[in-house]
């Protein structure tokens, strides 16, 4: 039987190593600028509870504030200030508890429904002034106020088990929820039983599901519909260029990075095993903190070509800096969290020559929004950083998938972060 030579060896390594993406290759497709201040916007109340002649009604004159947030780790949710018509006029506003507040924006000659959220209480009254201020809250809150016991079994209906949609839609059905786009799952759950709100149950069968496939899912309201869909890249990016209004920056890392490893493994060929070493450096990291040296052992690596990429990795973990920013900008109303951006600026580490780096540094993603609309202005903050969300999906779930086969094939010790 032939044996790869070494140079063969590399050649298949370096193949299987997961690439981070050319994303001006991915957005080169243009589309219809967006000019801020070019949006029309309605504000409209809707009262499920009234007859359908009278259930929506513009609030749109009578707002005085509008602003609703998007953050990292919580549900959309924000608050209205509205004004009677009058002081003791009533039904200019008549705003109650469990009523929903949309908000429409009109842009490319048509208008887009941007979000429904919910009164969740008795909004407090300014007598003297006839204002109104209301809090606001995403369908996500009472779901996961909903809370009863759950068990999912094999039955005639479902011989194999259950699936992650199958389980959504059940749960949607029971908590009187709209089930909007929901992927498909693909792992049969043969039994699952808990005491719990529905959204903790949703959460559930989607972790289960991530177990099997690896692949994470967003949860959010879209529409008024519970929408469960693969974390994706997104497919419009938001090119940032002289229009902020203010702003910070901030690049976090180690004070004092590992700037060399001396990577060490085994080799099993046949019946025997072989100790291998190899050291990587950094350079550029040397000239600027010393020479910082750190042994860490790899236990089982398929070849050296293996040992170096893994030991690459992690000096290049420990050196990198973490480059985050607050911008302030003309309204746009269609950023959120997850969306991409490319900020334009002379600001160091905020850009980079295409093909120069591995990615153009301009790109980043949101990892918050806050918009906060009144009647004479429209203003969106923005908290974006350079770490690519979607590729750190990818990547992690590649290393899980590799790290899968390592222990089919009898494992080795699990990898430790560079300090």
């Amino acid at each position: 039987m032939a044996q790869a030579t070494g140079r063969e060896q590399r050649k298949k390594t370096q193949r299987a190593q997961l690439r981070a993406p050319n994303l001006s290759a991915f957005y080169d497709r243009r589309i219809s600028s967006i000019e801020p201040g070019e949006f029309d916007f309605r504000i409209v109340l809707v009262r499920p509870a009234q007859p359908r002649e009278s259930r929506y009604l513009t609030l749109t004159r009578n707002t005085t504030e509008v602003d609703w947030s998007d953050a990292e780790g919580s549900t959309l949710s924000g608050s209205l200030t509205v004004r009677r018509s009058g002081v003791k006029r009533i039904n200019s506003v008549p705003v109650v508890r469990g009523d929903r507040v949309r908000l429409l924006v009109h842009w490319g000659g048509r208008w887009r429904r941007l979000w429904d959220l919910r009164i969740p209480d008795v909004p407090p009254v300014d007598l003297k002034t006839g204002s109104l201020s209301v809090t606001l809250e995403d369908d996500l809150t009472p779901l996961s106020l909903t809370e009863r016991e759950w068990e999912f079994k094999k039955d005639k209906r479902h011989p194999d088990g259950w699936t992650m949609d199958e389980i959504i839609r059940y749960v949607c059905k029971k908590c009187g929820v709209r089930p909007g786009r929901i992927s498909e799952g693909r792992r049969k759950i043969k039994k699952l039983k808990l005491k719990a709100s529905g959204l903790e149950v949703i959460r559930k069968a989607v972790a289960l599901e991530k177990e099997k496939t690896a692949q994470k899912f967003v949860i959010r309201f879209r529409d008024t519909r519970l929408d469960v869909l693969p974390y994706r890249r997104p497919g419009t990016l938001y090119t940032i260029k002289g229009i902020e209004k203010g702003g910070s920056t901030q690049a976090t890392g180690k004070p004092r990075p590992v700037t060399q490893i001396v990577a060490k493994g085994r080799i099993r060929s046949g019946e025997k095993t072989r100790k291998v070493e190899e050291t990587i450096r950094s350079v550029s990291a040397i000239k600027r903190f010393g020479k910082i040296e750190k042994e860490k052992d790899y236990g089982r690596v398929d070849s050296r070509a293996d040992l170096r990429e893994q030991a690459k990795r992690d000096l290049a973990e420990a050196i990198k800096l973490e480059r985050t920013a607050t911008l302030t900008l003309p309204g746009i109303p269609f950023l959120e969290k997850g969306s991409a951006v490319r900020w334009v600026t002379t600001e160091p580490g905020w850009s980079g020559k295409v093909g120069d780096t591995a990615r153009d540094r301009s790109f980043a993603f949101v990892t918050g929004a806050n918009h906060i609309l009144l009647p004479s202005s429209y203003e969106t903050e923005i908290t974006i950083a350079q770490d690519d969300p979607y590729f750190e999906d990818r990547k992690r779930r590649d290393e899980e998938r590799r790290d899968k086969k390592k222990k089919e094939r009898g494992g080795r010790k699990p990898k430790e972060d560079a300090e």
